[in-house]
């Protein structure tokens, strides 16, 4: 575990009002500093028997902040990781669905800091399918007026797929996405026709048909190779800014069951829990 939080009510105030100036935010009734201001923090007294109010805050280890709705704990988790990265530290967020962790990503980033979200490929069609219905019914029913903004972390777009022949009747599934299962052509599947004959075309070689220990999933006992493309694929923008960033935002999903890429640790997947469980 990292080192404790230590902060004033002065200090997240002071916080605040950086984040206004940053964002651009003048009316006094939506500033953070004035939103930081409502916010009143009762800590238990060393006895343990009774809440007192308290003007500084210190986070160690397991830490319980509860509240009524709209009591400012939501507020006093963004202020508090805003000033914790302006420190040097590195904080993980997990929330409860994929559009609340788009929203703080686009807080966080707009506050010009490095942030990235957590996002399993599996939910992504799903995900972006969301994104479409709650912008319609915010209002934007055309799909031309769904801002690519929005859809930033969700693209489904794969690159290979301009390099596909005639063969390919659409798009490739998010689940098909060959990112580590690029391999050689194998002249063996080409077996040309006779010409100027009748003869049947022989069958191509038959490759393996069933996985076993070390092999690939797809047919294959080889190993796969990185797309050339990754670090450019719209699909994996996320996994990019996930290697530099201070903030990362997680739903509970995503921090448990998703999977570092094999094209970043370079021995295969990994999980993402050693950063969020161990961050300082």
């Amino acid at each position: 575990m990292g080192l404790p939080i230590e902060t004033t009510w002065d200090e997240l105030l002071a916080t605040a009002a950086w984040m206004d100036d940053r964002l651009g935010i003048t009316d006094p009734r939506k500033t953070w500093h004035n939103r930081v201001q409502r916010v009143e923090l009762d800590m238990l007294d060393s006895e343990g028997t009774a809440y007192r109010p308290s003007r500084k805050l210190s986070v160690a280890g397991l830490f319980h902040l509860v509240g009524m709705v709209g009591a400012g704990k939501s507020t006093l988790r963004d202020v508090l990781t805003v000033q914790a990265v302006r420190q040097g530290r590195k904080v993980t967020i997990v929330v409860g669905d994929v559009a609340e962790q788009l929203t703080l990503v686009a807080l966080f980033g707009a506050l010009e800091l490095k942030v990235a979200p957590v996002l399993g490929s599996s939910t992504r069609a799903r995900n972006t399918q969301r994104m479409h219905r709650r912008l319609a019914g915010g209002g934007a029913t055309s799909l031309l007026g769904h801002e690519a903004r929005h859809f930033t972390y969700l693209s489904t777009a794969c690159p290979l797929d301009a390099l596909r022949g005639t063969e390919a009747h659409q798009p490739l599934d998010i689940l098909e996405s060959p990112c580590t299962r690029l391999y050689p052509a194998d002249p063996r599947m080409a077996v040309p026709e006779p010409a100027g004959t009748d003869a049947p075309t022989p069958e191509p070689p038959a490759g393996p048909t069933a996985d076993g220990p070390g092999e690939t999933g797809t047919g294959r006992s080889d190993t796969g190779h990185g797309c050339p493309l990754w670090s450019g694929c719209p699909r994996q923008r996320g996994a990019h800014d996930l290697v530099d960033a201070d903030i990362w935002v997680a739903n509970p999903a995503s921090l448990l069951y998703g999977l570092v890429p094999g094209t970043r640790t370079g021995s295969g997947p990994g999980s993402w829990r050693s950063r969020a469980f161990g961050a300082t």
